[in-house]
């Protein structure tokens, strides 16, 4: 059987992960109606849990929408 291709990310998606684990933190991310919020992070703005440091929307939300699941 085939093995799978390997998906490249996208070198900001790559950015905003390493910039989080090496923190030790957690992206969160919360409803917001500003223009910004809508066109790139899908309604919601982005930031770190413990510092509240802003991240990049749209690496986030595919950090987010593309996590792996649990269980």
């Amino acid at each position: 059987m085939a093995k799978p291709k390997k998906r490249k990310l996208h070198k900001n998606v790559l950015v905003a992960y390493a910039k989080l684990a090496r923190a030790g933190e957690a992206l969160c991310r919360q409803a917001a109606a500003s223009e910004e919020a809508i066109r790139s992070g899908g309604g919601f703005v982005y930031f770190m849990r413990g510092s509240g440091k802003e991240m990049p929307p749209a690496s986030s939300r595919f950090l987010i929408d593309h996590r792996p699941r649990r269980g």
